[in-house]
Formats: structure tokens, C-alpha cells, sequence
């Protein structure tokens, strides 16, 4: 009732943040405190089943799991720590959202900006130059600050720019921001991301004919800077894009033309849209706790058929979920306003008429998994949940029949159209819910690819890769692949709590960075999974195996079996460099590049031995070839070794 009122009084927005701690953390708190025996009472009470039952009946109550122990605090907390390490856990929560459209002048991204923010919920549309020129007009504080700066020739900071843009979140109670025109440059990105959330970025590329009308017509309708600023935002803008690109956040939309709203629309409908997990069951509580437990597992919540309606009825819609058309009319409005990578359906579509629709409309879903019960079973359970009705025994039998035969129906469509993402699990067989998750889970591991070169290499050919990407037509969008450095996320900083006490406990026997045993690195390797924009997409794994291998660390062989443990191993790009190749790209000591040739061709022999010639794409590097056009042609074999089958590949 006091949200309520507070909302009544005051134009805002609510959320209910509860700081999680445990009840043994509240007695370590209560120590620190004045009055100790009145924090025990407040603690007693909040652990008590008043608040339990309070935060049960509001909506939209979200955990903020914190620990004292994960704060590293080991000695008697003091409020500063405290203060640090809540924050630390709160901060991810409450950090406003932004999704970013880059594109040249006059490409259409001002199109794309605001048709973005009409498609998400309490999302406005900013034009970052806009707002520096409306805040110059107005004369505001910032505005005259600004004006001070450009009159003695100085830039105006980023800092000023996202001020502005809180102020924008802050005035409008939006939930996100689309923004262009936003960064300007590469180095720019960190400083963003300390203030806001990068969810989605969105690039508008065009041909050599696209970019030149482009270029046409911001000059024709601009000053006499038009040509120079062009250019300027022409050359900056690569390495934006590459940066993105590399994190597997951006999306591609290709024209040979000024973008068009109904293109924009089709392209941001097919690059919006979530993938799809199937659960179905004839048992309403085992298809339940499949569709809960996987998306524990992702990060999801399932949609049943109840879901759907009450989604609809919030809308005023009644829809028919058993006609086709109307079903997925339903399904796509929900998918566009989830916000999540994977929706776990249960139990739906559940006939065979809406499954082919699903299949036209979305494409195959990435898994589908159907755990079989016998009619005994069935019997037993519905009578259970049944309890106090009286039951025919005759129009049971009739209605269990009727909805194993729906059932078929709609598993014969997916099994002709993808029968490799189908799994059939018989109940008495694999009798516990978690082994079904764990079988799922195997099917939705992600694709690694893994770069076998020096680091700078391997870097130049990732970002060549990630960024010359082609359609497979002219319907589809460009594949997106998402970098991981092994180099990277083997160093402390930025992980979970756990992973950073287990990196500080490895850190003190190890000799370097990188020798770490194989648990801890499919640990990493998991996480780093689960926290990227597309955790069951296209990888591409570079500086593994690593160097530790040949002196006291794991064996190449442990390192490669670990990325098999967490991953689809799909191949081994192996660029391999000249003498005189590596003097210019990376280093002219012989010693170093001794080091290399030994490490290379040790770590390849594994490979031969472990998977076979037909996980390996060898391309030599000689002497004099210019590193990007290299990279280029590196890109260029890799799609094309992409494209062959390998073997072992099929789930």
C-alpha cells in the first residue's frame, strides 16, 4: 500500500529490490550495530512470516543475492565494506539499459533508432547530437558549460553526454534508452558501460553504391564540413563495429541502399526474435518441472498456453490458441516483449496444426524434448491431482487418448522437419528430472571453433571474421560469432565470486597466469558461456591451448577434452607462420619465434591425434603478405571450412 500511495503521489516507476542476505550474515551485521538487540529484532522480523508473506503478494519482487563471505570480508565487517560490496551486487540490477544503433549519416539509423524504441516497452529514442545541440539552444547549465568549451576550442567530454542521458531515463521514468550518434569512437565504449548496460547493438552497413548515395546526400543537405565529417565518422566507425562485433552483440543489417521502414521492420523482427525450447509431456507436472528446471539452466521462464492467454487478456485480446494463425499471432507479440535469448515452451504448441505454424513462422526450435509416460501413470497422477472430483473412468481413458493423440501429431512435424533436435526420453528409463536437464543441456552446448596462431594474429583474423560475415540469402542475417580470449578470462576481475576465490586460490602454486587445472578452466569457460549475449551461438576461442602446456601445467591434451566437456567442438583453424612472416607481424628474435614453431607444431600433432584431419583448416602465412589482407583471406577459408561437414557434428 505505501508503493502505492508512492506511486499515486509521485509520476514514477517501482521496483522491489530485497538485499538477500542470509539470516547468519543479519547476526554478523547485528554485531557492528549501536543498538544490537534492536537489529536482531528487525532481523528476526524480516526473516519472519509476515515479510515472507508481504513479498509473496507484491508483483515483481526481485532477490539481490548478497553474501558476506563472497565480499571477501573475513574479519568484522565495517559499514564501508559493506556499503562496497552491497553496491558492488546491486549495481548490475538498477543499471539503466541502453541498445545502440550505429550507421553512417543518412543510412537510416535514425529510422532504426526510433522504430526501436516504439518496439520495447518504456524505451525512448535519443539522437546523442541532438540532444548536445538542444541542450546549446536551451541554454541549461550543461549548455553554457559546452558553449564555454567549443568557444575555446575544446571537445565536449563523453561524461556530459551520459549525464544527459540519465537526466533523459531519470525525467521520463523509461526503463531504456536507443540511442545514435553514440559512441564516437572505440575508446569510448568502456566509459559507457561503467554507466549503463549494453543490451543489444544494432549496425546499418551498406556497399560501395550504398555508402556513396549515403555520403551524396548528407553533403548535399550539409555545410561546407559535410564531406570531411562524413569521412571522419566513415573512418572511426570500423572499429566500433569490430568491438561489438567481437563481444557477439551486434546485428548486421545489410543494404545496397537508404534503408526503407519496411525492410528495417523484417530485419529487426527476424533479429529480435528469441529461439525456442519445446517441453512437452501428456504429465502437466513433469512437462512443469522440465520447463522450470531448464530455464533455471538458461536464464528463462516458461511459457505454457495459460501464459499466453493471460498475456492477451492484459491486451484485451481472446485469441483461440488452437487455431494456427491465431497462436502464433500470440506467441510473436509475447517473444517481442520477453527481453530473453530462449523461451522455454511447455507444452506448446500442443497439436499438430499450431506446431506446423510454429515451423513457418519461427523456424525449427533449437531443442525439443518430449519425456513419454504410459497411460497407467497418467491414470494414477491425474486422479492424484483430482483428489475430490468424481471421475469417469471411461472419459478419462477417452480424454488420455485424445491428448496422446494431439501429442503425436504435433512431434510427427518436428521430427520430419528437425529430427536432430528432437529428444524422446521415456520416464522409466531416465527416471530423474535433473538427468533429463543435463541430456538437454548436452544439445544446447554451444559451437567452438578455436584459432591456433600467435595472439595479435589470431586477434586480427577473429575481428575479420566476426566482420565480413555474408548472409546465406538475401532473407537471412549475417551469422553473428562471439570471441573469447583464453588469455583473458583466465585473469582475476570480473567473475563471479566463486570463480575469483578459486583464481586467487590456483594463483598461489601457479607460475603463470594460464596454469590452471582443468576444472577451474571449464569452470571459466561455462561462465563465460552463460554471460554472453548468445550463450548457445558460435564461439570462437583464441590462446588455447595455452602455453602453460608444455612446461608444469595441464597437458594439450586436458586443455582440448576440456573444451569438448563444455562445448561442440567444431573445428581448428590453424594459421600457421613463416620466418619472415612472424618477424613482421609479431616478433623479429629468433628465440621467439623458435618458441612458437616448437609450441605450434606440438599442440598440431595433438590435434591430429585427438580429432583427426578433418577438424583441421591450415592456411599459411608468408613473408611480405600485409597482415589485414591476410586476415581477410584467413576469413575467406574459414567460411568456407565452416560450410564443409565435419564429422561427429550432429547432436
Amino acid at each position: 500500500k505505501q508503493v502505492q500511495f508512492l506511486e499515486y503521489r509521485v509520476p514514477c516507476t517501482s521496483r522491489t529490490l530485497v538485499l538477500d542476505f542470509s539470516k547468519a550474515d543479519a547476526a554478523d551485521l547485528a554485531g557492528m550495530a549501536a543498538d544490537p538487540v534492536m537489529l536482531e529484532k528487525k532481523a528476526f522480523r524480516f526473516f519472519g512470516p509476515e515479510t515472507t508473506e508481504m513479498l509473496s503478494a507484491m508483483s515483481n519482487v526481485e532477490r539481490v543475492h548478497c553474501s558476506l563471505h563472497e565480499m571477501q570480508i573475513t574479519e568484522a565487517p565495517g559499514d564501508s565494506q559493506v556499503l562496497d560490496g552491497t553496491w558492488s551486487a546491486l549495481q548490475s540490477k538498477i543499471m539503466p539499459a541502453i541498445s545502440i544503433v550505429l550507421g553512417l549519416p543518412c543510412s537510416g539509423a535514425d529510422v532504426l533508432t526510433k522504430m526501436l524504441a516504439k518496439a520495447m516497452p518504456n524505451t525512448q529514442a535519443v539522437d546523442c547530437n541532438q540532444l548536445l545541440d538542444k541542450e546549446l539552444e536551451r541554454q541549461t547549465e550543461i549548455g553554457i558549460t559546452m558553449h564555454n568549451m567549443l568557444a575555446k576550442g575544446q571537445v565536449v567530454p563523453l561524461s556530459m553526454t551520459l549525464e544527459l542521458l540519465k537526466g533523459v531515463i531519470n525525467l521520463t521514468s523509461s526503463d531504456a534508452l536507443v540511442i545514435e550518434g553514440c559512441p564516437m569512437y572505440v575508446d569510448q565504449i568502456e566509459l559507457i558501460q561503467k554507466e549503463f548496460k549494453i543490451e543489444k547493438v544494432f549496425y546499418i552497413a551498406g556497399n560501395e553504391q550504398a555508402v556513396g548515395s549515403w555520403k551524396s546526400q548528407y553533403v548535399e543537405a550539409g555545410g561546407e564540413d559535410a564531406a570531411a565529417q562524413f569521412a571522419e565518422r566513415e573512418e572511426r566507425l570500423p572499429a566500433i563495429v569490430a568491438h561489438f562485433s567481437r563481444m557477439g552483440k551486434l546485428e548486421r543489417f545489410e543494404f545496397s541502399e537508404t534503408a526503407q521502414e519496411a525492410q528495417l521492420e523484417m530485419m529487426l523482427e527476424k533479429a529480435t526474435m528469441p529461439q525456442f525450447a519445446v517441453v512437452s509431456s501428456l504429465s502437466p507436472v513433469i512437462a512443469a518441472q522440465q520447463a522450470d528446471l531448464l530455464c533455471a539452466a538458461y536464464g528463462s521462464k516458461p511459457v505454457s498456453n495459460a501464459t499466453l492467454l493471460e498475456f492477451a487478456t492484459a491486451r484485451k485480446m481472446t485469441p483461440d490458441l488452437a487455431d494456427a494463425e491465431q497462436f502464433t499471432k500470440c506467441l510473436k507479440m509475447f517473444a517481442k516483449t520477453s527481453a530473453l535469448p530462449l523461451l522455454v515452451l511447455q507444452n506448446c504448441p500442443g497439436i499438430e496444426a499450431t506446431a506446423q505454424a510454429f515451423l513457418e513462422t519461427f523456424g525449427a526450435p533449437k531443442i525439443v524434448v518430449n519425456v513419454e509416460c504410459d497411460d497407467e501413470f497418467l491414470d494414477e497422477e491425474y486422479k492424484g491431482l483430482h483428489e475430490d472430483e468424481e471421475i469417469d473412468a471411461e472419459a478419462l481413458a477417452a480424454k488420455l487418448a485424445e491428448n496422446r493423440t494431439a501429442m503425436e501429431g504435433m512431434l510427427k512435424v518436428f521430427k520430419e522437419a528437425c529430427p536432430a533436435n528432437c529428444m524422446m526420453v521415456d520416464r522409466k528409463v531416465v527416471t530423474k528430472p535433473e538427468d533429463v536437464t543435463d541430456m538437454a543441456k548436452k544439445k544446447l552446448m554451444p559451437t567452438v571453433y578455436v584459432l591456433m596462431s600467435p595472439s595479435a594474429c589470431s586477434k586480427m583474423v577473429a575481428d575479420s571474421i566476426c566482420t565480413s560475415a555474408m548472409a546465406a540469402s538475401a532473407e537471412d542475417l549475417p551469422p553473428k560469432f562471439t570471441v573469447l580470449d583464453a588469455s583473458m578470462i583466465c585473469k582475476k576481475g570480473g567473475g563471479s565470486p566463486a570463480l575469483e576465490e578459486a583464481l586467487t586460490r590456483a594463483s598461489f602454486n601457479a607460475p603463470t597466469p594460464d596454469c590452471l587445472p582443468v576444472k577451474l578452466w571449464a569452470d571459466l569457460l561455462l561462465e563465460f558461456f552463460a554471460k554472453s549475449p548468445n550463450p548457445m551461438g558460435t564461439f570462437l576461442l583464441t590462446n588455447f591451448p595455452t602455453p602453460s602446456t608444455v612446461g608444469a601445467g595441464e597437458t594439450i591434451r586436458d586443455q582440448l577434452a576440456v573444451i569438448e566437456s563444455v562445448a561442440t567442438v567444431a573445428g581448428f583453424a590453424h594459421v600457421k607462420l613463416s620466418a619472415g612472416s612472424f618477424a613482421s607481424m609479431i616478433s623479429q628474435d629468433p628465440m621467439d619465434f623458435e618458441t612458437y614453431q616448437s609450441f605450434d607444431t606440438t599442440v598440431y600433432d595433438q590435434i591430429l591425434a585427438q580429432f583427426g584431419p578433418k577438424y583441421l583448416m591450415d592456411f599459411a602465412v608468408q613473408e611480405g603478405e600485409a597482415a589485414k589482407e591476410t586476415a581477410m583471406k584467413v576469413a575467406a577459408e574459414f567460411f568456407t571450412f565452416q560450410g564443409r561437414s565435419t564429422p561427429d557434428m550432429a547432436p
